[in-house]
C-alpha cells in the first residue's frame, strides 16, 4: 500500500510504501496519531474522523462537514491524503471535505477496522445489533417462520417480515407490544377484570354452568330468538283481540236504534215528481218554443216532453211583455221548488243506504265478537305472559355470558400469541439465539488470532459481555484492554471485508505484547489481503523494530518522515 499526506493536522508531508505492515513510530506529538487518522477519513469516507457509535452501531459524526477546515496543519490552506492498494486509490481533500476514490476497487476499512469506534465501547444492544449485522446472523424469513407457524399461518408470517424489513426489529417489536397492550384492554373491557396470563387463562364469568360449556353462540341466538318470537306472539295476540273487541262493539253500538225512513224517502219521491208536473204544467216561454213540421199535417207543432212522452202542441200566440215577465217568474220558482224537493229526496235516500250499511255492519260485528268470546279462554293470561317474558331473560343472558367467556378466551388466546411474536422480535429473541450460535464460531475466530498472539483468549458471551480469560474487559488492565481491541478489529475487518487496520498507540504494549501483536498480524497475513497500520510511541529512532519480511517502519518527526 501508498500512503501520500499533505497538510494534516500535525503532518506536513509524508509519502511511504509498504505492506503488508506500515509501522509508525516516533516520540509524542510528532504526527502518528494523525497519520492513522488521516487513512482512517480515507478509507471510511468521513472527513472529520472523530465520530460515536449511533444506536444501530452506525457511526455518527461529531462535528459537521463545514469544520473540515479545522483538519488542514496549520499555516497551510489545504491538505489530503491517499491511500492506494494496487491499481486503486481512496484519498480525502481539506477543507472541502472531499472524498475521491480511482479504480475499480478502490481501499476502504470500516470505522471499527480503522479504530474510530471500538466494539468494548458500545453498549450490550447495540453491540448485540452490530454484531448481528456484521456476522450475517440477522434472522430471515425462514427463521421467523420457524418460530411462529405454529400460531400464524404463512400470510400473517409474511406481513410481519414485511413490518420488520420495513421499520427495523426494534420498531416492529414496539408496534407488536402496543398492539399486545390494546387486546389487554379489550380483555380488561370484556371481563370488567384486570388482565393477568393466569386470570386470563382461567377467567369464567358469573352465572357460567356446565351445560353452555357445549353450546355455540349460534345456538344461543336461536334460543333467545324463538323465546323473542313466542313472547312477541302472546303480546300481539292479547293487545289485538282487546282493540279488536273494542271496534266490534262500537260497530255493533253503531248499528242500533236507527230510524226507518223508508216512508220519507216515498214522501220526497213524490214531492219532487209533483213539482216537475207542476213546472210541466205552466204555459211555455215564447222563447222556448222550438217548432217543428208535423209528421201528419206539416203545419208547424211544438214538442212538449211530460212523464208520460212526448206531446205535439200548436205554437202559443205571442202574449204581451207583462204576460211574458209572468210566466218567466212562475218557471223560476217552479225550478227553485224542483231543486229543493230533488235535494231532499237525495239526502234522505243516503241516509237510507247508510242505515242499511250500518245495520249490516253491525250484524256482521257481532258474528265476530261472538267467535271472539268464544276463543276467549283460550289467551295467554299474565302468568304465562310473565314466564314468557323470564324466559327472554334468561335466554339473553346465557347468551351475555357465553359471548363474554368466548371473547375473553379469544382475546386471551390472541394475548398469548402475539406474546409468541414479541418474544421472537425482542432483542433476546430470534436475534438473539441466532446470533449466540454465530458467536461460537466467531469465538473460534478470536482463538485462532489469540494463540497466534500469545495472548489469552478473548470472548463474547451471550449476553453480549466481552472477556479476556474470562474475566469482564472493564475489569482488564490497559493493556489487556488494547490486546482485546487489536484482536477484535482484526476479527472485524476479515469478517466486513476491510482492507486495512489501524492498531494506534500500540507503545501502551510492553515487548511481549508487541511482539504477540506483530505475531498476529504475521498469521492474519498468510491468509488474508488485509493490510495493517501500526503506530506506537517510541523515544529513540534506533529503537524502531526491523519489519523485514512483514512491511516497512517508518520515523516520523515534526510531522514527516525521515
Amino acid at each position: 500500500m501508498k500512503i501520500s499526506i499533505r497538510s494534516f493536522r500535525g503532518i506536513e508531508r509524508v509519502d511511504v510504501e509498504a505492506g503488508p505492515v506500515a509501522f509508525f513510530a516516533g516520540r509524542n506529538h510528532t504526527g502518528k496519531s494523525s497519520i492513522c487518522l488521516a487513512v482512517a477519513a480515507a478509507l471510511t469516507g468521513i472527513a472529520i474522523p472523530y465520530v460515536r457509535p449511533g444506536k444501530d452501531g452506525k457511526p455518527m459524526s461529531l462535528f459537521t462537514k463545514s469544520q473540515a477546515g479545522a483538519m488542514v496543519r496549520g499555516g497551510t490552506d489545504s491538505g489530503s491524503v491517499a491511500v492506494t492498494i494496487g491499481e486503486s486509490s481512496v484519498g480525502m481533500k481539506w477543507p472541502s471535505g472531499e472524498a475521491t476514490s480511482v479504480g475499480d476497487k478502490p481501499p476502504h476499512s470500516s470505522v471499527y477496522a480503522t479504530g474510530l469506534i471500538n466494539v468494548p465501547d458500545l453498549d450490550d444492544k447495540t453491540r448485540a445489533m452490530y454484531l448481528a449485522d456484521v456476522l450475517g446472523t440477522l434472522p430471515t424469513l425462514a427463521d421467523l417462520t420457524a418460530a411462529l407457524k405454529e400460531i400464524y399461518p404463512s400470510e400473517q408470517i409474511e406481513k410481519i417480515w414485511k413490518k420488520i424489513e420495513m421499520d427495523g426489529w426494534d420498531n416492529a417489536a414496539k408496534e407488536i407490544r402496543e398492539h399486545g397492550a390494546r387486546l389487554k384492554g379489550q380483555w380488561e373491557a370484556a371481563t370488567n377484570e384486570r388482565y393477568g396470563t393466569t386470570k386470563g387463562a382461567g377467567w369464567i364469568p358469573a352465572g357460567w354452568n356446565e351445560q353452555l360449556a357445549g353450546s355455540s353462540v349460534d345456538a344461543l341466538e336461536v334460543e333467545v330468538s324463538k323465546a323473542k318470537h313466542n313472547l312477541e306472539a302472546m303480546i300481539a295476540s292479547t293487545a289485538t283481540g282487546e282493540a279488536q273487541v273494542a271496534h266490534l262493539e262500537q260497530a255493533i253500538a253503531n248499528g242500533k236504534n236507527l230510524p226507518d225512513m223508508t216512508e220519507e224517502a216515498k214522501k220526497a219521491a213524490k214531492e219532487h215528481d209533483d213539482a216537475v208536473a207542476a213546472r210541466n204544467a205552466l204555459p211555455p216561454l215564447l222563447k222556448d218554443q222550438e217548432t217543428c213540421a208535423c209528421p201528419h199535417c206539416q203545419k208547424d207543432v211544438v214538442v212538449t216532453q211530460t212523464r208520460k212522452g212526448y206531446e205535439l202542441n200548436l205554437p202559443m200566440e205571442k202574449v204581451g211583455k207583462s204576460e211574458t215577465e209572468k210566466r218567466s217568474k212562475a218557471l223560476d220558482k217552479a225550478i227553485a221548488v224542483i231543486t229543493s224537493k230533488r235535494q231532499e229526496a237525495e239526502r234522505i235516500n243516503t241516509l237510507v243506504s247508510q242505515h242499511n250499511a250500518l245495520r249490516e255492519f253491525a250484524a256482521q260485528a257481532q258474528k265476530k265478537l261472538d267467535d271472539i268470546r268464544a276463543k276467549t279462554k283460550k289467551r295467554p293470561t299474565e302468568e304465562v305472559v310473565n314466564s314468557a317474558r323470564e324466559a327472554v331473560r334468561v335466554s339473553e343472558e346465557q347468551l351475555r355470558i357465553f359471548k363474554a367467556k368466548f371473547t375473553a378466551e379469544h382475546l386471551h388466546a390472541s394475548v398469548e400469541r402475539n406474546q409468541i411474536v414479541i418474544d421472537a422480535l425482542a432483542p433476546e429473541g430470534l436475534r438473539k439465539a441466532k446470533l449466540t450460535g454465530a458467536l461460537s464460531g466467531f469465538n473460534d475466530s478470536l482463538e485462532s488470532l489469540t494463540n497466534a498472539a500469545d495472548y489469552k483468549r478473548v470472548t463474547i458471551d451471550e449476553d453480549m459481555n466481552i472477556r479476556m480469560a474470562g474475566r469482564l474487559y472493564t475489569l482488564l488492565s490497559a493493556s489487556e484492554q488494547y490486546r482485546v481491541r487489536a484482536v477484535l478489529q482484526t476479527a472485524l475487518a476479515i469478517k466486513d471485508g476491510s482492507d486495512i487496520v489501524i492498531l494506534d498507540g500500540a507503545d501502551i504494549l510492553d515487548v511481549d505484547g508487541r511482539n504477540g501483536l506483530f505475531s498476529l498480524i504475521a498469521h492474519v497475513s498468510q491468509d488474508a489481503t488485509i493490510q495493517f497500520i501500526v503506530g506506537m510511541t517510541i523515544n529513540r529512532q534506533d529503537q524502531v523494530p526491523d519489519l523485514s519480511g512483514l512491511g516497512a517502519s517508518f520515523w516520523i518527526e515534526n510531522g514527516a518522515v525521515t
